[in-house]
């Protein structure tokens, strides 16, 4: 095996294939560069879409109106039609209406994550609403871009940060209360005792020439400010990425998780980059290199500002202006998937990188080169919008939108001018009399004693809006957009689910990363629950299915209605106790408001222990004389707790010896059984008869009785 892996590295110009201590960082680089270039077709569809998106077109000026040499005349209408861009904010709102509402569940896929399962429910919708920062705005950007790019694609991480403050130390309180480290800061000659107490202090980190300037401050005058730098809580990275920009894999690619490679460039401030240098082990000397030789982004090699898709290069360094570049480094993360020649054992390898760089002497060529230990997958989620044999064929919104919105536009064009020549006509002149200035309203100067004539009359112009209307109903069809038609609906539903699978897979992803990078405990605050909820990793759990869901007829408050009045109706039918009651209490709950469900709702488990507390304390109360009121819920749950009371030992004899508390525990009884009465009254009112009966207990809407 040692003798193949040497024969692929005699290659120098091909990718590497096996993990090589002795790295190659020309050869990484040019491959990196043949990736990029490999992509310019894609990278060129996505500029046009853009172009058609916001309405750029060579010659277009501020006025709207056409330049020299423009048919059909020098001034005539270029109006913009946003017809795309309108389409894709109704999708946006679409898919954040849908996010909004969604319901997420983890399902385990064995017996023992079950209760397991339950507690990841809870974790991920914390993600999805307080856990990962700007989540809503960096899924609504994945849906825009996967509209326009035919891609969505989000880079799933997770990051500690370390921030650096000043401790006050005052030597006179120290001696006061530990007088024996006072006197070891106070000794010149005890500094390096001084430091491992400092060390010694879980949590903190210190730079030794720092601490010590700081100790002879303080023996000088007795009050010093050490700086400590400490480890904040770490939280999930997740950015929305530019499919033509921002990540970069071989263009054969087809599913990218089989993909050899994975670049993915990032802009990163100077502090943020030695941030990383303290929090991931990124390499200094390099951090200090690159922000020192390349900080900033020479535009000039991307910018044309005679072009007129001059913007579209500035898209290739995420549109940023030349007053933001110019504090940002370029910064690429490469994912490897190499082989081990020493055992032919896959693993995912990451570089971190300045593609700005080359090779250096004395200087490291990467901040980091290292195998992720643990991961199977790349830390990204792609999903295509279209089908297309690989990741970058397929075709997109503004592709297929490009045509009605040009005719939309056209006619708009054709409306205005038509009427300004209809509404002001062109003035004839004689012969010899300057025409440059023929056009709408234009008068010509001719010989004196000559009498103006138009050369047409105006006209009674009526614009067919008939015609813009039946294309815009073409653009409403394409897009999913038209509710009278069937077939739209189908398509909006399908694009609406598209979206949730990709934000399902950004979810699961992100909950991997955090079981692999994250810290060993959270701490998280969820709706209706005042206090914090501990999350620990468990270090036996399973893979489990992840869902988000969004049933869109949830929008319509009639459909709604119609749909719970015939879930309780099949749940009074049940004879057989098939039906899970509290699964239609949840759905229900759900479909009125997800955060209400989150709110109101309970685990059965802890609802069943409520209602036993609840009814044994009333039982508790009525032996010390109290009278209770019966609940006016789980009536038949509550008589059962109530007859299994009656019938211990304890409770006999409590009965037989308080004649007080037997006529109030009866009177409690008479209550619970009202209740009952009354929903049988009910279902006789529905279904016209008396409700089935097996003795003298009635086992008709049992089941919604006693939940």
């Amino acid at each position: 095996m040692t003798t193949m892996a040497q024969s692929y590295s005699d290659r120098s110009d091909e990718p590497e294939i096996y993990f090589s201590e002795d790295f190659d960082f020309d050869n990484f680089k040019q491959t990196y560069n043949d990736d990029v270039d490999d992509l310019r077709a894609y990278v060129d569809r996505c500029e046009k879409n853009r172009d058609v998106i916001n309405c750029a077109w060579e010659g277009k000026s501020p006025d709207l109106k056409k330049g020299e040499g423009a048919f059909p005349h020098e001034g005539a209408s270029d109006t913009e039609v946003f017809l795309v861009k309108q389409k894709i904010r109704n999708n946006d709102a679409l898919r954040t209406n849908a996010l909004r509402k969604s319901t997420i569940r983890a399902y385990p896929r064995e017996s023992s994550d079950v209760d397991r399962s339950a507690e990841v429910s809870v974790f991920l919708r914390w993600l999805r609403d307080n856990g990962i920062p700007n989540f809503q705005q960096e899924m609504e950007l994945s849906g825009y871009y996967g509209d326009e790019t035919g891609l969505m694609v989000t880079y799933c991480g997770w990051r500690a940060k370390k921030q650096s403050y000043l401790k006050l130390f005052d030597i006179d309180q120290i001696a006061e209360t530990l007088p024996e480290l006072a006197e070891i800061w106070m000794d010149e000659d005890r500094v390096d005792e001084a430091m491992e107490l400092f060390n010694s202090v879980e949590g903190w980190e210190l730079n030794e020439a720092r601490v010590k300037k700081a100790l002879k401050q303080l023996r000088k005058s007795g009050v010093a400010e050490i700086p400590v730098t400490v480890k904040e809580n770490s939280e999930a990275d997740v950015r929305t990425l530019m499919p033509d920009a921002d990540v970069i894999l071989p263009a054969y690619t087809v599913n990218y998780q089989d993909a050899p490679r994975m670049h993915i460039r990032m802009l990163m401030s100077a502090q943020e980059l030695l941030n990383r240098v303290s929090s991931e082990g990124w390499d200094e000397e390099w951090a200090n290199y690159v922000i020192e030789n390349h900080r900033g982004i020479d535009q000039s090699k991307f910018y044309n500002p005679n072009s007129v898709q001059s913007y579209r290069r500035i898209g290739r360094i995420a549109r940023i202006t030349n007053e933001r570049a110019r504090d940002t480094i370029e910064v690429a993360l490469t994912f490897e998937r190499l082989i081990d020649d020493s055992d032919n054992a896959e693993g995912i390898y990451l570089t971190v990188w300045c593609p700005e760089m080359t090779e250096q002497d004395g200087t490291p060529n990467v901040a980091k080169r290292v195998l992720l230990s643990g991961r199977k997958n790349y830390p990204v989620v792609i999903t295509k919008t279209s089908l297309g044999k690989t990741l970058y064929d397929g075709i997109t919104l503004p592709e297929l939108l490009r045509a009605p919105q040009k005719n939309q536009k056209t006619l708009r064009d054709s409306y205005m001018d038509e009427s300004g020549w209809s509404i002001s006509p062109t003035i004839w002149a004689p012969a010899g009399v300057d025409a440059s200035g023929m056009g709408p309203g234009a008068v010509i100067s001719g010989p004196t004693g000559r009498k103006p004539e138009y050369i047409d009359r105006p006209s009674s112009f009526a614009p067919n809006l008939n015609l813009e209307k039946l294309l815009v109903d073409e653009a409403n069809q394409i897009a999913g957009q038209d509710p009278n038609d069937p077939l739209s609906v189908q398509l909006q539903q399908h694009n609406i689910g598209q979206y949730l699978s990709h934000v399902q897979n950004v979810l699961k992803m992100t909950y991997e990363t955090w079981k692999l990078d994250g810290p060993e405990e959270l701490f998280l605050r969820v709706t209706g629950n005042p206090e914090p909820v501990q999350f620990t990793k468990k270090e036996d759990e399973g893979e489990m299915d992840i869902t988000v869901s969004f049933n869109s007829t949830y929008d319509d408050p009639e459909k709604v209605e119609k749909m719970l009045a015939g879930l309780y109706q099949v749940l009074q039918n049940d004879q057989g106790g098939r039906v899970n009651s509290e699964a239609i209490t949840d759905m229900a709950l759900s479909a009125l408001d997800p955060t209400l469900a989150d709110l109101v709702l309970m685990p059965s488990e802890q609802g069943s222990a409520k209602i036993v507390n609840e009814t044994t304390n009333d039982i508790a109360k009525m032996a010390a004389g109290i009278p209770v009121g019966a609940p006016q819920n789980a009536g038949q749950a509550r008589l059962q707790i109530v007859q299994d009371y009656k019938q211990s030992q304890t409770g006999a004899m409590e009965l037989q010896s308080k004649p007080q508390f037997q006529f109030l525990l009866a009177e409690y009884e008479k209550q619970l059984t009202f209740q009952l009465q009354q929903l049988q009254n009910a279902e006789i009112g529905k279904v016209g008869a008396q409700p089935a009966q097996m003795g003298g207990t009635v086992t008709q809407g049992m089941n919604e009785q006693g939940s």
